[in-house]
């Protein structure tokens, strides 16, 4: 692991029983991390063992993000290794997130987007999963939603979790 000027990961490698680079199961044998200030992930980028970029697992040679003034992630765009916007394999080109504040809780809309901005349904059998977090940020809820926000399936089989804590705040 390396890590930049502010202390946050700035790179992490994989590496045989004899130092070697290899490579990991997503297809990379080193993620390269850009932060802000702050700590944000701004971009990732993957490379193979000789250090060419390359794509992942999903398709894509490097991500980019954008933060709102409270530092919650609120889009993701994928790259290939020549720097043009694609479509993961997954069938999305972007998620977009919407942060809303509820009395005791947080909830998260992801929308996965196409190349054009209009909300797709993804090879993961969903357009929309939406999440519930307590007060620790802790996630409580998840549901997934097709385009016509109805209850839908993903390809795991089931249409949403419910997580729940013990008084350590261990998952149960």
């Amino acid at each position: 692991f390396r890590y930049d000027e502010n202390g946050f990961l700035s790179e992490e490698s994989y590496y045989d029983e004899n130092g070697n680079s290899v490579l990991s199961v997503e297809g990379y044998a080193r993620i390269e991390y850009t932060n802000s200030d702050v700590g944000n992930v701004v971009s990732t980028k993957v490379y193979d063992i000789n250090g060419t970029i390359v794509l992942d697992g999903e398709g894509y040679a490097y991500s980019v993000r954008e933060y709102d003034e409270r530092d919650r992630v609120v889009s993701e765009v994928y790259y290939n290794a020549d720097g043009e916007r694609m479509t993961l394999k997954s069938g999305y080109a972007q998620i977009v997130y919407t942060h809303e504040q509820l009395n005791d809780s947080r909830r998260v809309v992801e929308q996965y987007l196409d190349m054009n901005g209009e909300c797709v349904m993804t090879q993961l059998g969903y357009a929309q999963r939406v999440c519930r977090y307590n007060l620790l940020d802790q996630i409580v809820e998840e549901a997934y939603y097709n385009l016509r926000g109805e209850a839908v399936r993903s390809v795991d089989g089931y249409a949403g979790v419910r997580h729940t804590y013990n008084h350590a705040y261990l998952e149960t």
